[in-house]
């Protein structure tokens, strides 16, 4: 049986894939197979001579010193996009909680219920107009990176009625050297009114990947034309 240390909370449905008859899972100790982490620093930590393998819950392996697992034998994996739609929907909440005021109708209804203000119904249609907020349908989003998570949070902003532009490096050209601080525009449409532009359309695949549930309706945006 393989003893796996976990340096940080992991969710729990590993267990579905590393079950418990197979796997020792620790918090603690100096001996173990293989390393599980999140955020946590491992740049210092000194590791068993036994480790197999670390894998990273997330994209960056910043916090991993890889140079000095590749010298030790250790391999280090990453899962980029793992937690890529819980952060999408952080964003949509984000912007839902800005532009229709939800917070502070939240603390409105707070403070009458603090105070034991009467008839709240009837203050409420007094003060409700300061809480509308706006609509987002129709409105522009700048999507800057569109790896895994801007991606989701294009293709979600579509379903939303909403059209914007999206920027990402400019990829890799034959000669294996990309344009210093050059960036390639591209702009989405709302699926509905989106025009028929199918000689710019983009590689999806280039951003995709293999991932079909990343499908997306950018087209590219010419430098000049990349208006508002």
């Amino acid at each position: 049986m393989l003893t796996v240390k976990k340096f940080n909370k992991i969710s729990d449905i590993i267990y579905t894939q590393m079950p418990w008859d197979k796997y020792n899972f620790v918090e603690e100790g100096e001996n173990y197979d293989a390393v599980l982490v999140r955020s946590a620093d491992l740049n210092d930590t000194a590791f068993p001579a036994e480790l197999l393998a670390i894998a990273r819950a997330g994209a960056g392996v910043n916090n991993i010193p890889v140079d000095r697992c590749a010298q030790q034998g250790i391999v280090v994996f990453n899962t980029p996009g793992a937690n890529a739609n819980a952060v999408k929907e952080l964003v949509l909440c984000g912007m839902m909680l800005a532009c229709r005021r939800i917070i502070p109708g939240a603390q409105w209804v707070q403070q009458q219920h603090e105070q034991q203000v009467p008839d709240v119904g009837k203050r409420m249609e007094k003060v409700k107009n300061n809480f509308v907020g706006q609509e987002i349908a129709g409105k522009k989003l700048g999507v800057i990176g569109l790896g895994a998570i801007g991606i989701m949070v294009a293709n979600a902003a579509i379903a939303l009625s909403v059209g914007g532009f999206g920027a990402a490096p400019v990829p890799w050209g034959p000669s294996g050297k990309r344009p210093a601080g050059d960036l390639q525009k591209l702009r989405f449409h709302h699926a509905a009114s989106a025009p028929d532009r199918s000689d710019q359309r983009h590689d999806q695949q280039r951003y995709a990947g293999s991932h079909e549930r990343r499908r997306r309706s950018f087209e590219l945006c010419p430098r000049r034309s990349c208006g508002g």
